[in-house]
């Protein structure tokens, strides 16, 4: 079975990682529109931007980039 990833990239360090996970593909559309409206009611919707703590201790601001597939294999 495969799910979802959404993928934020650091804007002061350019790492790309996981936030947060969603099952299927009408989900993960659903959370993406969501997303991109700015609204935050939906429960699977990510926020825009996220913080991410850089490897050298610096504090980043991540953008959301949209949700990738994964299977099972993964």
């Amino acid at each position: 079975m495969s799910g979802y990833s959404a993928l934020f990239k650091c804007r002061l360090c350019g790492e790309t990682f996981i936030a947060a996970e969603v099952g299927g593909r009408k989900t993960a559309q659903r959370a993406a529109l969501f997303a991109s409206m700015g609204t935050v009611s939906e429960p699977q919707a990510p926020t825009l931007h996220d913080i991410h703590i850089c490897e050298n201790g610096g504090i980043g601001i991540a953008d959301f980039l949209g949700f990738k597939e994964r299977t099972g294999d993964e």
